[in-house]
């Protein structure tokens, strides 16, 4: 059934899913069985969060399961605890004298007898998790039944925190409960101003479309804390002071400190090079923003530096903050130097404050070697390496020895630039790969804090489902959670739905995160265009949104494709070679989801088809970023001044579609890869007009939706006919 644009937003404010309960399964497992004879009791509390968990668990086991038992709130819980017959009991340690071991306010104890249930929370966000765990056991096992059990559960991780995948910097209260629910504790919103955040019309002196859009981020903080989250500003600041002039403290007081003053219930802030730059000294660098950059201007960008004035930076931002919140979270994002000298790198983290928080990304910059000898990085963020990557160790290696918070950034919340424009990356046991390494790092080097997404958001998936089990401390063993997900959502076809999720994983390994794709047809997906000679591409968009797409560059997106096969013949065939090893993959893994989708029960075969459709939409653009490729190289060979050499060269990537150098010869080929392309893009059409969350990305809109992919058939059409006319050799 045909979906309109935006309809996932309806499904992303569904808070608990409908009618879910099989007696055929849950009849089957043993453990405590909740009917509506049952009693709810709650603490008698002014707590906001402890009074929304009550109503939530009741609305749960409506909802999904049609169970209604009784609500009750309680101040003292002395009388039930000693009779908790036929009751689940929802308190905190503070309300019941229950001790609980560990000291994470998110963390608690979990009884659950024959005949009752007794959860207890450290405090409220304790409660609060519990509950949603209890949720996701009869979520799992399809029924109102809990396995016995008497135990403590505390997260490995806080914050776990999320940009907005409905709309940038929107969180509806329904998606905040979602976002609780899948254990996360912290959502991200861009600002620009006090009270101001990151959507508009563009400024020219600014990095990206960046306008002013008032947005009330005390009650936004007020709003998440009712649901146990907490807020953090992402800086776009401009910042036109060194630390060292006189003024500076003034001057940031009115900026920083103003932030801080209209929404003190923010709780932090983070900061990374590319929107932190200010009038660094640093001789390395060019002295002033990368925005008003002087053709003469020699050296690094300033937020591409980890310039040795940065750390007296910080500490001026980090007293101005801390004067209006003393608790304030200062994280600073080391994203935009990883490529930078190590010892650069870990003299600036040195110098930094010990009080601020560190965030490192877990997987870039890492150097591989292809199997032609070229060398490769990954460029932005990808799942093709699980991680860590050397830059992430050395500083991190480095925080632990300093004593400094560490986070980092990770993706875990399901999506990366792979495949910029779809949902979450159905991944599994790669993402399994990347878990275990963070709860090694935990350990190694006190990681505390993950950030789950950058600015393309997150939505519910079966990947959040596995992030939320792998970051508490129960979530040793996610390949048998992983399997019991399968089974539940395909029933029969489980196996062939794990067979196809490890065939996506052994894709997405193949994969080259370079720049070129990740800013290109990787980002966008099969809405991307062959592009022959053209000057300017209409591409329909919204300017006001944070990266809309112009048709030409936009700062993250470029329509002209940046790879250059005569002077990078060699990482340009491992590219595309890969790319064709990562179709082939899929492609299997299209095949095993739809057997799981055929095995599955009645009431899961929709759901199950909007899996087969979403690895069909992955399919289809791996199949558009090889066509892309396959298309550049021949414009390549086309239109070099000595055509045989460029032929010699680049020939052994396009094999079977040259049979020879001649212009004839070429613009066939082209004229294949053209209309393999097109065909791709039409059956594409097909998946995205059934899942509304396809083609979507938060700041960027709808690039791959089915007007856009019309938009870009059209104009490959039209990028045919030019290479079909070029130098006039040949007709329509």
């Amino acid at each position: 059934m045909p979906e309109r644009n935006y309809a996932f937003r309806e499904k992303l404010q569904q808070v608990h899913p409908c009618n879910i309960a099989d007696a055929a399964i849950w009849k089957n497992i043993e453990g405590c069985v909740i009917d509506d004879t049952w009693e709810i009791i709650a603490p008698l509390d002014e707590s906001r969060l402890i009074n929304y968990i009550g109503r939530d668990f009741c609305d749960f086991l409506d909802t999904s399961l049609s169970v209604y038992p009784r609500y009750r709130r309680v101040d003292d819980f002395n009388k039930d605890l000693a009779d908790p017959t036929g009751k689940i009991i929802l308190t905190t340690e503070e309300k019941s004298g229950i001790p609980l071991n560990s000291s994470d306010p998110m963390s608690y104890r979990l009884t659950v007898a024959h005949d009752h249930i007794i959860l207890c929370g450290k405090c409220d966000r304790g409660l609060a998790q519990g509950c949603y765990y209890l949720e996701d056991i009869m979520r799992e096992n399809s029924g109102p039944v809990i396995p016995f059990t008497d135990t403590e559960h505390a997260p490995l991780f806080s914050p776990r925190m999320t940009h907005s995948g409905f709309e940038q910097d929107t969180f509806p209260d329904a998606y905040l409960q979602r976002i609780a629910h899948y254990g996360m504790d912290a959502v991200i919103v861009f600002v620009n101003g006090p009270d101001r955040i990151c959507r508009g019309q563009n400024r020219p002196d600014t990095l990206w479309h960046e306008g002013k859009e008032y947005c009330d981020l005390e009650n936004l903080a007020w709003r998440a804390s009712g649901f146990g989250i907490d807020v953090y500003a992402y800086s776009f600041f401009i910042n036109e002071k060194h630390p060292d002039e006189e003024d500076a403290s003034a001057y940031y007081d009115s900026t920083f400190g103003e932030l801080f003053r209209r929404a003190p219930s923010l709780k932090g802030i983070i900061f990374v090079g590319e929107a932190f730059e200010f009038p660094s000294r640093d001789p390395h660098t060019i002295g002033h923003r990368c925005q008003i950059k002087l053709p003469d201007d020699k050296g690094f960008n300033v937020g591409w530096f980890p310039c040795s004035d940065y750390p007296a930076f910080v500490t001026l931002v980090r007293d101005v903050i801390r004067r209006q919140k003393p608790d304030a979270d200062i994280i600073l994002w080391s994203y935009n130097w990883g490529f930078q000298p190590k010892d650069l790198r870990l003299r600036l983290i040195r110098n930094l404050p010990k009080d601020i928080t560190l965030l490192v990304t877990y997987d870039m910059f890492e150097v591989f070697v292809g199997e032609n000898g070229e060398r490769y990085k990954v460029d932005d963020y990808s799942l093709s390496y699980e991680g860590p990557g050397e830059y992430y160790i050395t500083e991190a290696e480095e925080a632990a020895k300093l004593g400094l918070k560490l986070y980092t950034m990770a993706n875990t919340g399901g999506r990366t630039w792979d495949h910029g424009a779809a949902p979450y990356l159905p991944m599994p046991q790669q993402w399994i790969r990347r878990y275990k390494g963070l709860r090694d790092s935990h350990i190694r080097h006190n990681l505390s804090g993950i950030m789950e997404s950058h600015h393309y958001g997150w939505v519910p998936s079966f990947i959040s489902e596995l992030a939320k089990f792998a970051f508490w401390s129960y979530g040793t063993d996610v390949e048998k959670k992983l399997f019991r997900i399968a089974v539940r959502d395909f029933g029969d076809g489980a196996e062939d739905a794990i067979r196809a999720w490890e065939l996506m994983s052994e894709g997405i390994r193949s994969v080259i995160a370079a720049g070129a794709d990740q800013s290109g047809p990787g980002r966008i997906g099969v809405g991307y265009p062959l592009v022959f000679d053209q000057d300017e591409l209409n591409f329909p968009s919204d300017d006001s949104l944070f990266h809309a797409c112009d048709g030409q560059k936009n700062g993250i997106c470029n329509f002209q494709y940046s790879e250059r096969p005569l002077e990078q013949a060699g990482i340009v065939a491992l590219r595309l070679s890969r790319a064709k090893e990562t179709e082939k993959k899929y492609a299997q893994a299209v095949c095993h989801m739809t057997n799981a989708a055929q095995q599955s029960t009645s009431s899961k075969k929709a759901d199950a088809s909007l899996e087969v459709g979403l690895l069909r939409y992955y399919l289809q653009s791996i199949r558009t970023v090889i066509h892309v490729k396959q298309w550049n190289i021949l414009k390549a060979i086309q239109s070099a001044s000595d055509r045989e050499a460029a032929y010699r060269l680049l020939s052994p990537q396009v094999v079977g579609l040259l049979r020879g150098g001649s212009m004839e010869s070429i613009q066939e080929a082209m004229k294949k890869v053209a209309w393999a392309e097109i065909k791709n893009a039409e059956e594409a059409i097909q998946m995205v007009v059934e899942n509304s969350l396809l083609g979507f990305e938060a700041t960027m809109g709808y690039v791959s939706d089915a007007e856009h992919i019309k938009w870009k058939i059209d104009v490959t059409r039209e990028s045919l006919r030019r290479a079909l006319h070029w130098r006039g050799d040949a007709s329509c």
